[in-house]
């Protein structure tokens, strides 16, 4: 309990830094002495930059660090955070005051992207029912943390910025001190050049919705906060709405009902599927009607994206599982791809865009725009769906035991239900589940690992893993217990 208590205040410390950093919750116009279109290109556009970049760095580091190497990581990044905060206080006019901007917005980029690496690693240490519950939780704090000091400090959130990081970084040190969560296993030996195999193909689609989203969030919100006399309003109402969707997520997490998977049924895919429509209506709307929609709008972009970051997290998490990676080597790539688009949204935004002309024909443009690239991404995401589903049965009759042969296999195999729902039951890892299904076919250690394409070693331990966690001693007893399953309980 003290260690989640730890966690939920440190990750919720660091999403309230995005808050201040990326949506404007700092009183930027104040600080910097700008125009809303100048805020734009120099201070959001290059902290997208810097923090995607930041995130891609990730990759540089090839195996899995230390506790403490983390926790050096945090200083650093409250280090770059501060340091940006103090250049938005030096008293240059001109051309250098837009420089000490530009270089402030991109020292806050390369900050809140290290803290959130820190936090990822720290996440891939959790179960997946442990994730859950902290992101959820988190989001949903900081959220309402956000709406304490705007209550308190009003519009001098600046106030709390420097005593913010440092909370994040004392409580970032702290979490990382805590024990893995049982069960969880870190990357394996050799893990990243075993899992690169397929990975491109498993992160395709879901990094083609976050990317379409991403694009359209941004768009959105450069079009519509020039239409907002406060633009603090949006921070406001969708921090609240924020708190509201976590917390019922959260209570259907835990609902004894929920189907234990990455935020139960809802994924990446899902949220696409669901807000696809939302975001053209909305600013097919905002066209129509124009400025009294920019409120709504605008709120409804911050919400999306917010919860999109979440499930970025969790799924990264999921597929570095996966394939034996370490988790912020798939979240740099994802996030960081996606914080590039994101940058390149707000620049389309800010230099094509004309302020002050909603329901004019720039609008109209802008909303076509959006939806040729929703759905474009859409179709590219269905035709992917479509071809692996035409490939699998071809490759289970040419590999006649290959990965993918167990992944097609898997869906009308009987022992391979009664395998899920074992695994389901236990609390099995996508790694387990996959050399338990092999196992219950029979296969020794060697073909196992030729199959898999791991090491015999890395076979071994899970299979150790397995037997300890179905509470059995053989293969021989392993077999038994499917037989007992009664298929009716998938």
């Amino acid at each position: 309990m003290k260690d989640r208590a730890i966690r939920c205040l440190g990750l919720s410390s660091v999403l309230l830094i995005g808050v201040l950093t990326i949506w404007g919750g700092l009183p930027l116009g104040a600080l910097t002495r700008l125009e809303l279109s100048d805020i734009l290109k120099c201070w959001s556009i290059p902290l997208s930059i810097a923090l995607g970049m930041t995130l891609c760095l990730a990759l540089l580091k090839r195996t899995r660090p230390s506790r403490r190497f983390v926790a050096a990581v945090a200083a650093v990044a409250a280090a770059c955070l501060l340091g940006g905060f103090a250049l938005l206080y030096t008293s240059v006019e001109g051309f250098s005051r837009v420089l000490f901007v530009v270089l402030s917005s991109s020292a806050a980029g390369v900050g809140y992207g290290l803290f959130s690496l820190v936090w990822q690693d720290i996440l891939s240490r959790l179960s997946f029912n442990g994730m859950t519950k902290t992101l959820l939780l988190s989001l949903a704090l900081g959220s309402g943390e956000y709406l304490a000091l705007s209550a308190l400090l009003g519009g001098n959130l600046q106030a709390a910025f420097p005593l913010l990081v440092v909370a994040a970084t004392v409580l970032s040190a702290l979490a990382l001190r805590a024990p893995d969560d049982p069960g969880v296993e870190g990357p394996q030996p050799g893990g990243r050049a075993e899992g690169v195999r397929g990975l491109a193909k498993e992160v395709g689609s879901p990094l083609l919705c976050v990317c379409a989203i991403a694009f359209a969030v941004a768009l959105t919100r450069t079009i519509t906060l020039d239409g907002i006399e406060n633009s603090d309003l949006v921070n406001i109402v969708a921090s609240g709405c924020i708190i509201v969707v976590s917390l019922a997520l959260y209570a259907a997490w835990c609902s004894p009902r929920s189907e234990r998977t990455a935020f139960g049924k809802l994924g990446i895919l899902g949220l696409y599927r669901m807000f696809f429509p939302i975001i053209v209506t909305a600013l097919l709307a905002l066209s129509i009607v124009g400025e009294p929609l920019a409120l709504a709008v605008a709120t409804l972009a911050y919400v999306l994206f917010s919860f999109v970051a979440v499930f970025m997290m969790s799924t990264s998490v999921s597929i570095a599982r996966s394939r034996g990676l370490w988790s912020p080597h798939v979240y740099g790539a994802f996030a960081g791809v996606t914080y590039f688009v994101f940058a390149g949204a707000t620049a389309l935004g800010a230099w094509v865009y004309h302020p002050r002309s909603f329901g004019a024909a720039t609008l109209p443009v802008v909303v076509l725009v959006v939806f040729y690239i929703l759905a474009m991404s859409y179709a590219a995401i269905q035709a992917r769906k479509r071809n692996g589903e035409a490939r699998a049965p071809a490759t289970a009759e040419r590999d006649g035991g290959a990965q993918a042969s167990v992944a097609a296999t898997a869906v009308v195999d009987e022992v391979a239900q009664r395998c899920a729902i074992v695994a389901e039951e236990a609390g099995l890892t996508k790694r387990e589940r996959d050399i338990l299904l092999v196992l219950a076919r029979g296969r020794d250690v060697p073909s196992i690992a030729k199959q898999l394409f791991i090491s015999e070693n890395t076979v071994r331990s899970h299979s150790k893993s397995i037997y300890r966690k179905l509470k059995i001693h053989s293969k021989q007893e392993l077999l038994d217990l499917l037989e007992r399953v009664p298929l009716d309980r998938g």
